[in-house]
């Protein structure tokens, strides 16, 4: 079963509501399955799950709504994996530097991500960002697999060896903390 895998942070009420309401409907309108790693891990190591989930994930949804350090680090495996077609990035629209809404000195997008294509959503109507994020699921998953497309057209080996350097570059990571 095709996946997409959300990254975001978790037990944030407000954030969870979000992912109920609008990720999962746009999600499965899509034909995916939303996975979460606090809803549909499998007992084991976190880290190790979390990885499996953005290796495997058709699309990967990250919310960098609150700063959270382990969403940008996720987010950073997913394009050390290369896996820029898949990511679709969102954030709360006060998150947006130079937006109206944002409180200078209040959350952003941080600037390694300022070049990105981001979906800033708007709290009080989620209807729209429900209908926008089904769009841009919809854009990116015929980005994936067009009609009639030949398989991959990239050499297995370069990828097996950006995902090596992200695992180890992940690995170094978890040593520090």
């Amino acid at each position: 079963m095709a996946e997409a895998f959300v990254i975001m942070q978790i037990g944030n009420p407000e954030l969870d509501g979000v992912y109920r309401e609008v990720t999962v409907p746009a999600v499965s309108a899509t034909g995916l399955t939303a996975r979460r790693v606090d809803k549909h891990n499998e007992g084991g190591l976190l880290k190790n799950e979390i990885v499996g989930f953005i290796e495997r994930a058709q699309i990967i949804l990250a919310d960098m709504t609150n700063e959270r350090p382990n969403c940008y680090l996720e987010v950073g495996y997913a394009m050390g994996l290369g896996k820029f077609k898949n990511l679709i990035l969102m954030a709360r629209r006060d998150h947006q530097p130079d937006g109206p809404h944002h409180d200078p000195g209040g959350p952003k997008v941080h600037f390694d991500l300022g070049g990105y294509d981001v979906l800033y959503w708007d709290p009080t109507d989620l209807p729209r960002f429900r209908q926008e994020l089904e769009t841009r699921i919809r854009r990116r998953l015929a980005i994936l697999e067009p009609a009639g497309a030949p398989g991959a057209i990239w050499d297995d080996a370069w990828v097996a060896e950006l995902r090596r350097r992200a695992t180890a570059g992940l690995a170094k990571h978890a040593e520090a903390e």
